[in-house]
């Protein structure tokens, strides 16, 4: 008995939705993506990508791809926020990949959403640039795109982010994302210029991951793009809860002096920092289901995922 093939619309072309078209796709199904941007590219900078994430991708045969844009760091390391003195330190190579036999990476957002989405495009997914889904109706099942005429396929995913629509559709009502009370500064730096820095050097000296935890906040630091960056987040409690804004440009110093009493090379490479963004953490209610009929949710859309546990 032969597979039956069917159409899958997937709502929003984020790195969720294109696994997704990617994995549908290999199974033979036609896939759609419609997203609502007119210009695809992902925002922020660094993401971890853990072993059972490498072992899709090797399965999928883009793993050296992957690699090859990416940083393995060596080890976690936990640092006091006082001083930065080595609280813990775990070992990722070898012991990762002898234990899950599949690589621990870093790699920048825009590289590995390119590669995904030239993957998806050579598998002969159709991407539609433009399509902004403004309700589903899930008995057909289709979608309403603004300016369009309704798109039909035989299974929809909504994978339409922390701001989905789709999600509000399946609840019958608004569910705006709520505060966590936190927020992160997230910065770029050349890591050249860390490693002209002679208190500074041996953060980058080899590739791992540094975290300096303290008081109601922590800050993760690692390297990108083969050791060309290095990424910074700041993880700390939201300063503007009354603002509505979910990330907007900061005020480099306004970030320097939350961290003021930290540990002095901390600070130092804080000094290093030249622009910087601020962006509110949200969360999601868990949703009794997301699934109806021949639609799903999937991704930030279902269950959005913090930066922390």
């Amino acid at each position: 008995m032969e597979t039956p093939l069917f159409h899958v619309a997937i709502v929003g072309a984020g790195l969720g939705g294109v696994a997704a078209a990617i994995a549908i796709a290999r199974a033979g199904h036609r896939v759609t993506v419609l997203e609502q941007t007119a210009v695809l590219g992902e925002i922020g900078a660094g993401i971890q990508i853990p072993p059972n994430s490498s072992q899709i991708l090797e399965k999928w045969g883009l793993l050296d791809r992957v690699r090859a844009v990416s940083v393995e760091p060596l080890a976690f390391i936990f640092r006091s926020y006082r001083d930065g003195a080595v609280l813990s330190e775990q070992k990722i190579v070898p012991d990762f990949e002898d234990h899950y036999h599949a690589p621990y990476l870093h790699i920048h957002r825009a590289d590995y959403h390119r590669i995904l989405l030239q993957e998806a495009e050579r598998l002969g997914v159709t991407i539609l640039l433009g399509s902004a889904v403004s309700d589903v109706d899930f008995d057909e099942p289709s979608v309403h795109v603004l300016g369009k005429p309704k798109f039909h396929a035989d299974v929809i995913l909504g994978a339409d982010g922390l701001k989905s629509k789709c999600r509000e559709v399946l609840l019958g009502r608004p569910d705006p994302s709520p505060l966590t009370g936190d927020l992160a500064y997230r910065s770029v730096i050349q890591a050249s210029r860390i490693r002209s820095h002679p208190a500074l050097r041996d953060l980058v000296a080899k590739p791992a991951i540094n975290y300096w935890l303290g008081p109601s906040s922590h800050v993760v630091c690692y390297l990108l793009q083969g050791g060309d960056l290095c990424n910074i987040v700041l993880i700390c409690p939201d300063n503007n809860l009354l603002d509505s804004a979910t990330s907007v440009k900061a005020d480099v110093q306004e970030m320097r002096d939350v961290f003021a009493a930290w540990d002095p090379r901390l600070r130092a490479l804080l000094d290093l920092v030249q622009e910087t963004s601020k962006w509110k953490l949200r969360s999601s209610v868990e949703l009794e289901t997301w699934t109806r009929g021949k639609f799903a949710l999937l991704g930030d859309a279902c269950h959005a995922t913090l930066p922390y546990l």
